[in-house]
């Protein structure tokens, strides 16, 4: 998985639901957002980290595209598992996902690594799940 940006978490779905909801996503207008990075981040569960990731400052375009992205799941009746939307909405790129890393000892990367410039982000990209077998 190549770093992105999450505007809403999916979850996994059937492939059926996938294209349903593809067709719906796909008629948000991209936009140009200037995001502000704002240091290293971490998702948990239990005693690991699962999640590493830059956290991005809060912006009425970024929340406005989360928010019709919310509308166009529940125009689905699709409803993504996690706690995290609406008010709860953590924007955030993701570096590395699905990890297993205990938290006791675990340091964050050094923010120095982080642009402190704004970035600019076009277009609007889906990321599925895919499993392959090595030889």
């Amino acid at each position: 998985m190549e770093p992105h940006l999450t505007i809403l978490y999916l979850g996994i779905m059937s492939s059926a639901a996938l294209l349903r909801l593809r067709h719906e996503l796909q008629k948000l207008k991209s936009q140009s957002l200037q995001l502000q990075c704002d240091g290293f981040g971490t998702f948990r569960h239990g005693k690991f980290v699962t999640n590493l990731h830059v956290r991005v400052r809060h912006s009425e375009p970024l929340m406005a595209l989360h928010y019709r992205s919310m509308e166009a799941c529940k125009r689905h009746k699709w409803i993504p598992p996690t706690k995290r939307i609406g008010s709860r909405y953590v924007p955030h790129i993701t570096v590395l996902d699905h990890i297993k890393i205990p938290t006791k000892g675990f340091r964050l990367p050094d923010n120095a690594l982080i642009p402190s410039y704004p970035i600019a982000l076009s277009g609007l990209c889906q990321f599925a799940k895919r499993s392959c077998t090595l030889d």
